[in-house]
């Protein structure tokens, strides 16, 4: 439960906030490729009725942006990581698997460059801080993803397995020191 530790907006204003950020927000692409908005008009896949169109739109939806300093979210993992060093704990953070296949298959490889260069951009961020990185990026195969219909990070045994064990080697390596 999120005991109302967000802000709970109307659906309506919610989806006013990320349309208007799918319009302005410019990715580091020419058009049509320079806004979320221009991307998803792209025809690819036929009309707007087609399962794979959908898809491909909801791909770009979700990994259709630049981090950098101003992130949000960096500020609340930059809380972590100076909370952990202040109670002398190791802290890892682990960049999940993504479809990168599925991705490139239904877009293009514009869409896993943006993707790598968040990514990396992460690594080198938290590297530097002290931050054990465990990199499962690449490393989850197509065939390991559950959901077909939208993009997510639920995999299946095997999957899961990959990623328990990166993180454990990472363990591994710092309880050895």
């Amino acid at each position: 439960q999120g005991l109302n530790h967000y802000d709970a907006l109307p659906l309506r204003e919610r989806h006013q906030i990320m349309n208007t950020y799918w319009d302005k927000e410019l990715l580091p692409y020419a058009a049509p490729k320079n806004s979320v908005t221009n991307w998803c008009a792209i025809e690819k896949w036929g009309d707007i009725s087609n399962p794979k169109r959908n898809l491909a739109d909801n791909y770009i939806k979700n990994y259709g942006f630049v981090i950098d300093e101003n992130n949000q979210r960096l500020k609340d993992f930059d809380e972590i990581v100076d909370l952990c060093k202040s109670k002398n704990i190791t802290l890892i953070y682990n960049i999940l698997g993504e479809n990168i296949e599925r991705t490139e298959y239904l877009i293009d490889s514009d869409l896993t460059s943006l993707m790598e260069q968040n990514k990396n951009y992460l690594i080198e961020r938290y590297a530097s801080m002290g931050v054990i990185m465990v990199d499962n990026f690449n490393e989850i195969p197509d065939s390991c993803f559950y959901e077909r219909e939208f993009p997510t990070e639920h995999y299946s045994f095997t999957g899961r397995a990959i990623i328990a064990n990166q993180i454990a080697k990472e363990i591994t390596k710092f309880e050895a020191k």
